[in-house]
């Protein structure tokens, strides 16, 4: 279970790092865009490369088909919670948190450290790994949640106090999921990894995508994404 605790440590420090760029020199626009886009693409890198292929092999399409739907329903639910919020304050410009991003970072986080502990269960180096390219994965994702951040009129302690907790989520997870995978049927964490599955096309589709698309946009920035994800993806290999 170090060991677990020691590599958890990994994204939980990029994290805590790539969430306080932002507040050190805020960006401009373009690199907002450009920082979205790269990545989306990270996190699509992770769908394609950790996740689906284990969904795929656990053959099991009942404990998947409930999985995803819930995390989609999560996420909707979310989304229209924080579009009920700001329905109630129309003369806001991003003035309050941005809701939907942060619930759906926070299960993303959960979802990674639930990964780390599964991969150090399965194989230590394997979980070696898989830390380290979270790693990558959770300073961009930090960076993109500062960035939204950094838009609004938060002050810089809540900012901080707020990704230092969620940071300190995959800590927990990672050391929980590592406990209690004893007790959990394979079922069960094909039904877990697809609910993580949706959460994440939904945060690079309707999250991050879709504000990088409100920002001025070209070739370059577009290519960003495709970039992040070929990184990650020679990173694995």
């Amino acid at each position: 279970m170090q060991s677990v605790f020691l590599y958890a440590l990994i994204p939980f420090v990029t994290f805590i790092l790539g969430g306080n760029v932002a507040k050190i020199r805020k960006p401009s626009d373009t690199w907002r865009s450009a920082i979205q886009h790269f990545t989306s693409g990270v996190v699509f890198a992770v769908v394609a490369i950790d996740l689906l292929p284990d969904i795929i092999k656990d053959h099991a399409p009942y404990e998947m088909t409930i999985g995803f739907s819930c995390g989609i329903i999560l996420m909707l639910f979310i989304r229209a919670y924080a579009e009920k919020i700001e329905a109630n304050h129309p003369n806001h410009e991003q003035a309050t948190l941005p809701i939907a991003l942060l619930g759906i970072v926070a299960v993303n986080v959960l979802v990674d450290g639930f990964l780390i502990g599964v991969s150090f269960v399965a194989n230590e180096q394997t979980g070696q790994f898989l830390s380290l390219a979270l790693g990558l994965e959770m300073f961009l994702l930090g960076l993109a949640l500062s960035v939204s951040l950094s838009q609004t009129k938060l002050h810089w302690f809540s900012s901080s106090l707020i990704i230092t907790l969620l940071a300190a989520t995959v800590v927990i997870s990672a050391v929980l999921s590592y406990l209690l995978i004893q007790f959990i049927p394979s079922s069960g964490i094909t039904l877990i990894m697809a609910f993580g599955l949706a959460s994440l096309i939904y945060l690079v589709t309707e999250e991050l995508l879709r504000e990088a698309h409100q920002l001025p946009d070209n070739a370059y920035i577009t290519a960003a994404f495709f970039i992040g994800f070929l990184l990650f993806f020679i990173f694995s290999m």
